[in-house]
């Protein structure tokens, strides 16, 4: 099954997505609206700016959740908080983000 079709389904039940990072499940609790989307859509890849919408990302998708993430984020030696967003992205909007 498809991230999308999980996606519709927990829409369905108005379940909210979950995913698996650092040992511990996180649940994506709000979409990003489309003016972030936009905002990232634009952005550079690498720069400062485009850096912080992930942040802003994150925060918003996860709500209270975002300083427990971001300690886990912070601990980990691999870095895979670029791949990480992708999935989170598609898990948010229940549609591939490429």
């Amino acid at each position: 099954m498809t991230e999308a079709v999980e996606v519709a389904i927990s829409d369905a039940k108005n379940q909210n997505p979950t995913f698996e990072y650092g040992g511990e499940t996180w649940e994506v609790r709000r979409k990003p609206p489309t003016l972030m989307l936009a905002e990232l859509a634009r952005a550079e890849t690498g720069d400062a700016e485009s850096l912080s919408l992930v942040a802003e990302f994150f925060d918003l998708v996860l709500g209270d959740q975002y300083f427990a993430f971001k300690k886990k984020v912070y601990a980990d030696e691999e870095d895979k908080l670029i791949e990480l967003f992708y999935q989170v992205m598609e898990l948010a909007l229940g549609r591939p983000t490429v």
